[in-house]
């Protein structure tokens, strides 16, 4: 896969949760909610990747309730550390709210870090997070959205950087005493040259389901993904020959 950002393009941090179990992983199996079996399943869709779902065992299953139909493409599954079970995601059933309909995807090789699935297509207003085969732990984020596959790679001006937090304050007679807040986040400042009217359109879809610096999102650089957040001023266009624009994009890591 190319250079992309992976983003929650449907809302799941605003979906409604409900736990339960299903009676199977196959289309049209039940689903039974107002369960009590899984812990901090809010974990799931907090925008955080430093906490994890708790007692998620064999069949029983997150359940996502967007309002209305949404359309993806992509799931993203965040692990704190690997997990030996399969994580299975399902769009809803012919009965929505009460049976699933065929999965999506089965990931059961997950590795810490992000594991993501794309390519895909559904629309549903229920989406279910489903565990498979004994206790799947270390789930501690949920994306279901979309990739936005680079148009072309950015200009070769780009910069990386590292910030650390560090505080510095000089005393009366001169000393110096430092304070580091926290580890290094990456920076990256990446610019787009000659983007088209579609991929102009793009960029701005993602802006608007982000709201820019709100959501956190997934930087992939073509070898590892980031748990990133665009700072402001990022996403802005100027039209530099008819339907010709160019685009600064700074995007900074997140530590959870």
């Amino acid at each position: 896969m190319a250079k992309s950002f992976i983003y929650d393009s449907s809302g799941t941090y605003n979906a409604t949760l409900d736990d339960g179990v299903v009676s199977g992983i196959t289309n049209g199996s039940t689903y039974t909610g107002s369960g009590t079996n899984i812990t901090n399943e809010l974990y799931a869709n907090d925008q955080n990747i430093s906490n994890a779902v708790t007692a998620f065992d064999n069949l029983d299953c997150i359940q996502l309730d967007y309002s209305s139909d949404v359309t993806i493409d992509t799931v993203a599954l965040y692990f704190s550390a690997a997990s030996s079970n399969s994580v299975v995601i399902a769009p809803e059933g012919t009965t929505p709210a009460t049976t699933i309909g065929t999965p999506l995807t089965t990931d059961s090789s997950l590795a810490i870090n992000w594991n993501i699935t794309s390519d895909l297509s559904a629309t549903s207003r229920y989406y279910y997070i489903i565990a498979s085969g004994g206790v799947v732990a270390n789930l501690s984020e949920v994306i279901l959205g979309k990739t936005l596959t680079f148009p072309h790679n950015p200009n070769l001006s780009g910069k990386e950087s590292k910030v650390f937090g560090v505080d510095v304050v000089e005393s009366y007679g001169g000393l110096e005493y430092a304070n580091k807040r926290h580890d290094g986040k990456r920076v990256w400042e990446m610019s787009f040259s000659n983007l088209n009217a579609t991929d102009k359109t793009n960029f701005e879809t993602m802006r608007d389901a982000i709201s820019t610096n709100f959501l956190k999102f997934v930087y992939y650089d073509d070898s590892t993904y980031h748990w990133v957040r665009a700072l402001p001023g990022s996403f802005e266009f100027t039209e530099v020959a008819y339907q010709s624009y160019n685009m600064n994009v700074k995007i900074i890591e997140q530590l959870a």
